[in-house]
């Protein structure tokens, strides 16, 4: 396998800020779709129109609703079947506070022929965040049934549009490993959030990034000198971005690294949740907040 050119200019010794500008530029073109799949839309899942939390979800326990405002406190989520990679996606996105309001914003939800898709999507990201909250304020672990839902739910809407879901036709399905990076990108562009407030990179923020919220990075290269970095100028600006929370690839297992309510680092594998034991730097996907 032969390396790609943006990665022999960097082996080459290619300065960092013009790495930077590449790099942004080789991801727009990694990422954007050659061609949009022909997919006949039938209508949306059912429980797009079910009409509260617990008859979407299929439980009997009380659910508070989180306050926006309110302290965000962080538990595991047990393992639905190869759906670590979901639940790190899904704790690296709660745990910023612009990317969870954004997401799970409903009333926020665009207009138009994708609206109902959007709207039902952010529906099912604020019902998980309720979910959570309420488990994390009684120290309890987010139950097996719930994950399998949320990855039931956001497989059935990938299906309505699968562009959202880089064409990615098992995305979210159960017993199906796949990579965090993707999921939460797909969760995103099926919300509808904003790509001015939330942007991806490769590798951190660049010149481009100066005006985003949220930096959502694919770490160029992990170890010495690669992963995440704790601060993070975007290119030429003064624009700094901090890292809030992390995930990496443990040999095809994924691991989240996230901030508790005191900003403590801990890390979260499934439904264990214990003190950070790895450092940034070992991290495939990156969350920076705009400072």
């Amino acid at each position: 396998t032969h390396p790609s050119p943006l990665v022999a200019l960097m082996a080459a010794g290619v300065g960092a800020r013009a790495w930077g500008a590449l790099a942004a530029l080789g991801f727009a073109l990694a990422v954007a779709p050659a061609s949009a799949a022909k997919h006949v839309r039938v209508g949306l899942p059912g429980f797009c129109n079910s009409p509260d939390l617990k008859t979407r979800w299929g439980i009997d326990w009380a659910v508070n609703p989180f306050n926006p405002h309110g302290t965000w406190d962080i538990t595991g989520i047990e393992n639905a079947g190869a759906a670590c990679y979901m639940s790190s996606a899904l704790q690296v996105l709660l745990s910023v506070p612009a990317l969870r309001d954004a997401a799970a914003d409903v009333g926020a939800a665009p207009r138009g022929p994708s609206g109902g898709l959007e709207k039902c999507a952010r529906q099912v990201v604020a019902d998980f965040r309720d979910i959570y909250a309420t488990k994390a304020a009684s120290r309890a672990l987010v139950p097996a049934a719930s994950a399998g839902k949320a990855q039931s739910m956001l497989h059935e809407l990938c299906k309505e549009k699968l562009e959202n879901c880089q064409n990615l036709t098992d995305l979210f399905q159960h017993s199906k490993s796949h990579d965090a990076r993707d999921a939460l990108q797909a969760i995103l562009q099926m919300t509808g959030v904003d790509n001015k407030l939330v942007q991806w990179a490769w590798g951190g923020p660049t010149d481009v990034h100066k005006d985003a919220a949220v930096v959502l990075s694919r770490a160029l290269v992990v170890g010495s000198g690669g992963g995440c970095f704790e601060y993070a100028f975007a290119g030429e600006t003064e624009t700094m971005f901090q890292l809030t929370s992390f995930a990496r690839d443990v040999g095809g297992h994924w691991v989240s690294d996230v901030p508790d309510a005191q900003g403590d680092p801990m890390e979260i594998d499934d439904a264990v949740v214990r003190k950070r034991r790895v450092e940034p730097e070992h991290a495939h996907l990156c969350a920076y907040e705009r400072v």
